[in-house]
């Protein structure tokens, strides 16, 4: 499937698609390349005014209170080790969050469905760079095309691989009619920048990585989008040939109105309440129909299918709802012996070595910021994990598949609540399905909304013939275990989130399920 090219400088290669003996160079070869721009990452940082403010306070606070110089240089080196060490988490973050998903199996994720391709550069029978294409969805219904996983190996830049690459792509958006590619890369790949730029993207937004540290080090993500002309441009059009063999006409893009992309964060402080309700219509199963609900209280709202339009509002909730967790979060740290232990050492250990006890009150408060951030941190990793996966697309993966779906909870016209379903396997191989994606937003809980979306999902379970309906919520979420225990589900196990700090901190996912009875 691949063509051969040559640039100026006779450099020989070829596009082909991704087999599965690729597997290993090609992860190999991504990594590198994204793991590369630690310096670079580490340069800007040093760039910033509130750098190299810390950097000064970390380096005078030992002199001002010991009068040590050698505790000073000390000081200052230290915060320029975690200034790097910083930016390569963030990168390693970064590739960890692409290795264990999309990339965990390419063959499966990007040859074996529609509208998504993966492609490899090989020179000389080795692999030297790729290329991924996935369909992206927009806010204005317009069909756009994502090119990710962009990266060639250091020893073949300059051949005109990346341009082929990037050419690739778009020439398999054109021919399956997208009106535009659109793509991601971080502040540090200064080339890959030049490079779309100099190809006809056009910069849209910037997004930071949902970590405290990316925004301390100001690690971001810019989003560039190609605009492909549908109307006859008049210009000399460049002929190319690329990987399909096919001989292909180029224009540079125009200018069109198009939308940008959007990027939900929100982190707010809250409680979980619920209320009683009366059900006036009902409705069973994923189909285009409603709950009307009315509480003792009066207050009217009713549950319908999600659409696109409700996007932004669904993870902006959805977010919130996480994120406000916080605070619980961090009280339960402090209720943890080593944490306790390790706050004690940070407080004794500046006393004992300089006798300041101006140090050690600041150790103490440093290390609860540290706490307050860790649990932030893990919520975020909790939140960004699910708006990049299955709420990447929510109408595809849960409204175009058998046994998925997903509902809001509407009061006024306005969403403020919502609920998913999915088909779990199980060991015994019993039928499950799991709750997903609870949440009600603040200003409407205490109306029997959350009580009235878990028992849509388990009306949707049992009419499958399901046995039991299963979910998962954080340790942190105190309303919300009491809400499904007063429904009826019961605890069955407790996990941990894939990070060091989430057992660190004791940051638990606790398992539920309610069982189905077979009779009504």
């Amino acid at each position: 499937m691949g063509s051969s090219l040559q640039d100026n400088n006779m450099s020989d290669y070829h596009i082909r698609l991704y087999k599965d003996a690729d597997d290993e160079v090609v992860k190999k070869v991504y990594a590198c390349g994204i793991m590369e721009h630690t310096r670079v990452a580490f340069d800007h940082s040093l760039t910033l005014p509130h750098i190299w403010l810390f950097i000064l306070v970390v380096f005078l606070l030992p002199l001002l209170t010991t009068g040590s110089i050698t505790l000073s240089i000390l000081g200052g080196a230290l915060a320029l080790v975690g200034l790097w060490l910083g930016n390569r988490d963030i990168l390693s973050y970064y590739v960890h969050s692409r290795l264990s998903n999309d990339m965990l199996d390419i063959h499966k994720y990007y040859l074996q469905r529609d509208d998504y391709c993966f492609w490899v550069a090989e020179s000389a029978g080795e692999v030297v760079g790729m290329v991924a294409a996935v369909p992206a969805s927009h806010s204005a219904g317009e069909r756009h095309i994502e090119l990710r996983r962009m990266s060639v190996a250091k020893s073949h830049r300059g051949k005109g691989i990346a341009k082929a690459l990037c050419r690739t792509v778009i020439d398999f958006a054109r021919e399956k009619g997208y009106s535009a590619v659109i793509l991601d890369t971080t502040l540090a790949q200064i080339d890959a920048q030049q490079l779309y730029e100099k190809m006809g993207f056009r910069y849209i937004c910037t997004y930071y990585v949902p970590k405290f540290t990316a925004k301390l080090i100001d690690f971001r993500l810019l989003f560039y989008q190609y605009d492909i002309l549908t109307a006859k441009v008049v210009a000399k059009p460049i002929q190319r040939k690329h990987s399909t063999g096919v001989q292909t006409t180029e224009h540079l893009p125009g200018i069109s109105s198009l939308s940008r992309l959007q990027v939900v964060g929100c982190a707010l402080f809250g409680t979980l309440l619920s209320g009683s309700y009366s059900l006036q219509t009902a409705r069973r199963g994923c189909a285009e129909s409603s709950y009307i609900l009315q509480d003792n209280n009066m207050f009217d709202y009713h549950i319908r299918l999600y659409k696109d339009a409700d996007d932004v509002v669904v993870k902006n909730v959805n977010a919130c709802g996480i994120m406000e967790h916080t605070r619980a979060a961090f009280d339960h740290t402090l209720t943890l012996p080593h944490i306790w232990l390790f706050m004690l050492v940070v407080f004794l250990l500046p006393l004992l070595t300089t006798g300041s006890i101006t140090l050690s009150i600041l150790g103490g408060a440093l290390a609860l910021v540290g706490l307050w951030l860790g649990n932030r941190d893990i919520l975020s990793y909790y939140v960004h994990s699910r708006l990049s996966n299955d709420m990447l697309d929510i109408h595809k993966y849960y409204l175009q598949r058998d046994g998925y779906c997903f509902w809001v909870a509407e009061s006024a016209g306005e969403v403020v609540g919502m609920v998913a379903a999915v088909p779990a396997s199980h060991s015994a191989g019993e039928r499950h399905i799991e709750l997903r994606r609870m949440s009600v937003a603040k200003s409407h809980r205490g109306k029997g909304i959350a009580k009235v979306l878990v028992r849509t999902v388990i009306d949707f379970a049992r009419e499958r013939g399901c046995s039991a309906v299963i979910l998962d919520t954080t340790l942190a979420q105190i309303d919300a275990q009491r809400l499904y225990e007063k429904i009826g589900f019961r605890y069955t196990h407790t996990d941990y989130a894939p990070q060091f700090t989430a057992k660190l901190i004791d940051f638990r996912l606790l398992f539920y399920q309610y069982d189905i009875p077979t009779g009504r």
